[in-house]
């Protein structure tokens, strides 16, 4: 009780303003560095599946492939449809995500 009694006749209030600010700094630097090790949600490394689904242009028959670069919706690919042989055309792009896995704790 000594020392808080000399810090308040000759100090004043002064170093509590001191302490106030460098617990708010030291406050600040521990919940920005204790969020480094959450996972965000979303992409976690491995790239996702992306899709094109080809439909025929004279009878509808749709083909699902894996995306090529160049790909993009309206597109008529050099591809024959496997069930009449027309011209078909790139008719949707899409993505498929896997679940993520969660942690048993």
């Amino acid at each position: 009780m000594n020392v808080l009694n000399f810090l308040l006749q000759n100090q004043g209030t002064q170093w509590l303003d001191y302490l106030l600010i460098i617990s708010i700094v030291v406050a600040i630097f521990a919940f920005m560095f204790s969020n480094r090790g959450v996972r965000k949600a979303g992409y976690l490394g491995k790239p996702p599946e992306i899709h094109t689904e080809l439909m025929c242009i004279e009878c509808g028959f749709k083909e699902i492939r894996k995306f090529r670069e160049g790909d993009y919706i309206g597109k008529t690919t050099d591809e024959k449809c496997k069930k009449c042989g027309a011209p078909v055309h790139i008719n949707l792009i899409y993505t498929l995500f896997s679940p993520m896995e969660e942690k048993n704790q």
